[in-house]
């Protein structure tokens, strides 16, 4: 085998490749061999056909292609070893020369990384303070998470739970799609409808009927329902009174398993909050660092990288979608925008993530952090809880496992390095 090869720009090399005849045929019967394992004529046991046998049965212009498929491929990944070369997508093959075989490949190889000094960046820590008001907030939803509702024949109000049925026309009189329902339990105030629609639910009873028009949202995540004016007829089925539970003692028990006074679980909650909140100060933080970290990388990323990620984009904007119960489709059409529009609208974001993750990676190799069997041993109970109830995580082999948890602590690391506390910076 010989070859040359040059970089082309934008993270690509350019190779080229000569096969002498001598090297041709030895594919030739790498190609009939493999062919041979597979192949049952009568007379022989499966993989023991010779192969001038083999050579007979074969339609001469499939053994010259699967030859050369076979011939790029050895070629490829003998070169792939031998340069230690890391490709990112599968190489373009251009034949220029049957026999003897020139082929040219070109390749989107793993980016050079350069990263300046990041050691000075500083992301100060916030002050974490809890208000009362955020305290009684928390308190109000888990009143409201244990909510009772009791059917009444008084007229609905704020807080109240009602089942309805209703559709909703156009200023025609025609139906408007997907404006229909039935037995449909609506909480008013909770806000799942537009506030026109419940605040017309008000003061009706089990039995009334209402025509009224609601006006939806200038902002509503559907498009061609902006501002629209919809004529809704509803029919109120039942109605049931909101009981929402008293802060006391007796309450806390059910949801504690144990006595605790109101001051003492106040105090719990005030606690809870104040670790919450340092969690999603730290996360900031973290986020900050990156885009400073990021303003410091210079690196050409490959055509092929994009599109790979923006292949994965697209998934996972179908599945999050899937969980909301909408497909794709139906996404593209509500929102009046072609896929491949879609698809070029979310390039930078592509891009970004790219350019984080080869930020991020290049800094790790820079701080080689060791990490040691018991580090890896402990978080592979946090790594797997995480992944538990998602596909992804069952179908998962050991050593992508172990490669993720590596990462996870590493980052970890990386972060406790670069984000020291207010406290630690001040002690200095």
């Amino acid at each position: 085998m010989s070859y040359t090869f040059k970089k082309t720009g934008k993270s690509q090399i350019e190779v080229k490749f000569v096969l002498t005849n001598e090297e041709l045929e030895k594919y030739k019967k790498k190609a009939l061999e493999k062919t041979a394992s597979n192949m049952k004529i009568k007379g022989f046991r499966p993989g023991k056909v010779p192969l001038d046998v083999v050579e007979k049965e074969l339609d001469p212009k499939y053994i010259e292609e699967y030859k050369k498929e076979i011939a790029i491929q050895g070629e490829y990944m003998d070169f792939l070893i031998k340069e230690k070369i890391n490709p990112v997508a599968s190489p373009k093959v251009k034949i220029s020369k049957e026999e003897p075989m020139e082929f040219e490949l070109t390749v989107a190889v793993y980016p050079d990384v350069e990263l300046a000094d990041y050691s000075k960046i500083k992301v100060p820590e916030e002050k974490v303070e809890i208000e009362q008001k955020e305290v009684d907030d928390f308190v109000s939803n888990l009143k409201k998470q244990h909510t009772t509702f009791t059917e009444t024949d008084d007229g609905a109000k704020i807080g109240d739970r009602v089942e309805v049925n209703f559709e909703g026309f156009d200023e025609d009189g025609k139906e408007v799609a997907n404006t229909k329902s039935k037995n449909h339990p609506i909480v008013i105030g909770d806000g799942v409808m537009i506030k026109d629609f419940e605040d017309n639910l008000i003061g009706l009873k089990a039995g009334e009927k209402k025509d009224f028009d609601a006006t939806f949202p200038k902002d509503y995540f559907r498009k061609d329902f902006q501002n629209k004016v919809i004529k809704f007829k509803v029919e109120v089925l039942k109605v049931f009174r909101a009981q929402e539970p008293e802060l006391n003692e007796d309450f806390i028990e059910k949801l504690e398993g144990k006595k605790i006074k109101v001051e003492e679980f106040l105090d719990k909650i005030k606690f809870y909050l104040a670790e919450r909140k340092k969690d999603e100060n730290s996360i900031q933080r973290e986020n900050k660092f990156i885009e400073e970290l990021v303003k410091l990388v210079k690196v050409e990323i490959p055509d092929e990288m994009v599109e790979e990620e923006l292949d994965f984009i697209m998934e996972e904007t179908k599945d999050r979608l899937a969980g909301f119960g909408v497909t794709y489709e139906k996404f593209l059409e509500t929102s009046k925008t072609k896929a491949d529009e879609f698809r070029e609208k979310k390039r930078i974001e592509a891009e970004k993530r790219l350019k984080i993750r080869l930020a991020l990676g290049e800094a790790l190799k820079k701080e080689k952090f060791e990490i040691s069997e018991k580090e890896i041993k402990d978080e592979m109970p946090k790594y797997e809880r995480m992944y538990k109830m998602q596909e992804e995580g069952k179908k998962m082999s050991e050593d992508r496992k172990v490669k993720d948890v590596v990462l996870r602590i590493q980052l970890r690391k990386f972060f406790e390095k670069y984000l020291e506390t207010t406290e630690k910076e001040q002690t200095k």
